[in-house]
């Protein structure tokens, strides 16, 4: 459904209704940096255009269907602000469509994103490299206003790494994170739908240095993804000693965790890349760690004496962005490098199968999987099963789907099967809903992590699952076992890996707290799962990372002990 013009013109009109009359900074304490009433568009926000310009004293910005667009101001960067400003959507296809205030941004694709939706939710979001991680779910707030034509006053307050966020004067979310060392732009972002365009309208900004004091801590807390200590108990279950759980966070080093007699030993692997921002993790079985980047590159971390090296996977064609690794059976390595599949314009995604890896540049490369008939949409993981198969987790929208290759798969190849439907339609039998992590077992079943993002778009964690499949499942098969519920403590699984024994390991953001009138808290972490677990199965092991949603794996097979559980909150 498109917007029409008459759509259009009655929400600016209700939005001009709503507007008091003018008035100073208001709620934005401290120093004026800058402001703007938008009467015309400053140079600093860009040049106006169809997308982006000013009516009205409002900066209107209109994504197409299925665009993110954004504004910033790059006159002035700051670090330690206050940032106030209203936002309202004027028309949309789907009122879901959300949009808000970016802020720390060093370029368009690295930034913070507080957004809001005009039916009553809120998150916050980090975008590294084009890629956007929650670090705040979509969760309902009574203090937002909703529907279209309707202001909300939103402000943004950051004093050194702690950033506060209200919505019409009550405090809703207080996340931590790292500010640019010189500072970032501030701005605004505006999300569509493909179902139809969208058009937000922000006014009255102001940008103040926060004044002296720290934010006070808000009575509901949404506690930002930190490192974090593990608790003192004693595992639950312990193996032989010398096993070992990897895991990457999005930070620069590989993180690990060892069973020492019975107690797990935790760090960072001198395994690093520094500078890059490591998203997948494999160990092969001579101990050497594949981690591939969020900018087209692999990591190869050999035994200990020799040195680390890079390369840069694919062909010459191949895209720059989020890198997956997986390991044959033979050693052999196979790298898909997704870029930004859903960005008009970007290199397609493309699979390419090295020989087995060790240092001194590149291994091999035996071939490159790409091409229309591939099938490719959005790929989002990538796993080997024992017989060589090559298993691609691909996303249509929400819906997901496992795309199969066959081994030694090359050039412009269909997959020999596929788990789910080329339509990518949700609600189907594989109970396949925003996946984002895949990996198998020893008898060649797998395993796929949903993210939790329901039917209409937003994030719900109770969608939060692990499905485990058949290795000869196809189609529209129904899992052999659905692991969902909040006893799983589960938000947005992001990596799965399963040991010698079966025990389930997922990397995912780890529920801290929830109820009734408590703001649900969550950090990053892994929880383990016992092998044969199904239904609402509580963890027997949680494990605390710090950044991102982390991607798993873990060596040996079978010699792996349980991590320690987590205090309760």
């Amino acid at each position: 459904m498109f917007r029409s013009a008459l759509a259009i013109w009655l929400g600016l009109m209700a939005l001009l209704a709503a507007a008091p009359p003018a008035r100073a900074a208001g709620g934005c304490p401290g120093k004026i940096i800058f402001s703007d009433n938008f009467e015309t568009l400053d140079p600093a926000w860009g040049t106006p255009s169809a997308v982006a310009s000013t009516s009205l004293e409002m900066l209107m910005l209109r994504p197409g269907a299925g665009m993110l667009i954004g504004r910033f101001n790059l006159a002035h960067r700051v670090k330690d602000f206050a940032l106030c400003a209203r936002a309202g959507l004027a028309s949309a296809a789907r009122i879901s469509d959300p949009g808000g205030i970016a802020f720390w941004a060093t370029s368009a694709a690295d930034y913070w994103l507080f957004a809001i939706d005009v039916q009553g939710g809120f998150a916050v979001y980090h975008t590294v490299g084009g890629h956007a991680g929650a670090v705040v779910k979509w969760q309902a707030t009574k203090a937002l206003k909703p529907g279209v034509g309707v202001w909300n006053a939103l402000k943004v307050t950051a004093i050194g790494d702690q950033v506060t966020m209200a919505i019409n004067g009550q405090e809703v979310a207080r996340v931590t994170g790292t500010p640019p060392a010189s500072g970032g732009y501030v701005g605004f972002i505006a999300d569509a739908d493909k179902t139809g365009p969208a058009e937000w309208a922000f006014s009255r900004l102001t940008v103040t240095d926060g004044g002296a004091a720290p934010p006070a801590a808000p009575q509901a807390v949404a506690v930002a993804p930190q490192a974090v200590a593990p608790q003192a108990a004693a595992p639950q279950a312990v193996a032989s000693a010398g096993g070992g759980v990897y895991w990457a966070d999005g930070s620069a080093a590989i993180g690990a965790g060892f069973n020492k007699g019975g107690k797990i030993a935790l760090g960072k692997t001198q395994c690093a890349l520094p500078g890059a921002r490591l998203i997948s993790v494999a160990i092969d079985g001579q101990g050497r760690i594949f981690a591939g980047t969020a900018d087209g590159r692999v990591l190869v971390c050999p035994q200990a004496g020799a040195p680390d090296d890079a390369f840069r996977a694919g062909d010459a064609g191949a895209p720059a962005g989020d890198t997956y690794v997986a390991l044959g059976a033979k050693g052999d390595l196979w790298v898909l490098i997704d870029g930004q599949s859903w960005l008009a314009g970007s290199p397609p995604p493309e699979i390419a199968h090295y020989a087995a890896a060790g240092a001194g540049g590149a291994p091999a490369l035996l071939g490159v999987i790409k091409g229309p008939a591939s099938g490719f949409s959005n790929p989002q993981g990538l796993a080997v099963d024992g017989e060589g198969r090559v298993l691609v987790l691909d996303q249509r929208g929400v819906a997901g789907r496992i795309l199969i290759f066959g081994p030694g798969a090359s050039g412009n190849e269909a997959p020999e099967a596929m788990i789910g439907n080329a339509s990518g339609i949700v609600g189907d039998k594989t109970a396949l809903v925003d996946p984002a992590a895949i990996g198998v077992d020893g008898a060649g079943r797998i395993y796929v992590g949903n993210g939790g993002t329901d039917v209409s778009g937003r994030y719900d964690a109770r969608t939060s699952s692990v499905t485990v499949f058949a290795a000869d499942a196809v189609g529209n098969s129904a899992p052999l076992a659905l692991i969902a519920g909040p006893a799983t403590k589960l938000s947005g699984p992001a990596g799965i890996a399963v040991d010698g024994k079966g025990d389930i390991w997922v990397g995912a953001a780890i529920v801290t707290q929830s109820g009734a009138g408590v703001m649900t808290q969550q950090r990053n972490g892994i929880a383990v799962f016992a092998a044969g677990s199904k239904g609402n199965a509580a963890p027997i092991g949680t494990y605390l990372t710090g950044g991102y949603a982390p991607s798993v794996a873990v060596y040996p097979a079978g010699a792996i002990g349980v991590l320690a559980p987590m205090a309760a909150n």
